[in-house]
């Protein structure tokens, strides 16, 4: 699935720069982590204004899940590029719950971020040479159990 969407990190990274005005792209870091991926609420991705980076946790994903993370994570860059994390010294566990900035930021981050990345897949081909997903069914849906009959996954 990697070498599928890695060209696709490009692309979007270019498309945001262009659009958003940011100088340079941020570093960039894809992280397997298996245990994160079996959680619910795991990791997806985060972006690092002192490194200027953004790190996505790539294992168990979709990758259009993942390219929405890098989309939302660039909208961060480019907040820092334009220095509005330069007053938030907190940014621990629940930062845009305390600070009101950190939550605007966020919020801007979560709408920019899915634009973005809408606007920079739509004209792509819809069928590409790309793995059979129904080959990677079993471990895409390993650890979970499944009811056909009720048509339901839990």
């Amino acid at each position: 699935m990697l070498d599928y969407v890695k060209p696709f990190f490009g692309k979007l990274t270019t498309f945001a720069k262009q659009r958003m005005g940011f100088d340079r792209p941020p570093r960039l870091f894809l992280r397997t982590d298996n245990e994160n991926a079996q959680n619910p609420l795991g990791k997806t991705a985060f972006y690092d204004p002192s490194e200027m980076s953004v790190t996505l946790y790539i294992s168990g994903r979709h990758p259009k899940d993942i390219l929405r993370s890098l989309g939302h994570e660039l909208v961060h860059h480019k907040q820092n590029c334009d220095g509005e994390f330069s007053d938030s010294d907190d940014m621990g566990p629940g930062y845009a719950q305390r600070d009101p900035h950190l939550r605007r930021m966020e919020q801007d981050a979560n709408q920019r971020g899915d634009c973005v990345w809408d606007s920079a897949c739509r004209g792509q081909p819809k069928h590409r040479s790309a793995p059979k997903w129904q080959s990677l069914l079993p471990t895409l849906l390993s650890g979970f159990r499944c009811s056909l009959d009720a048509g339901v996954i839990f």
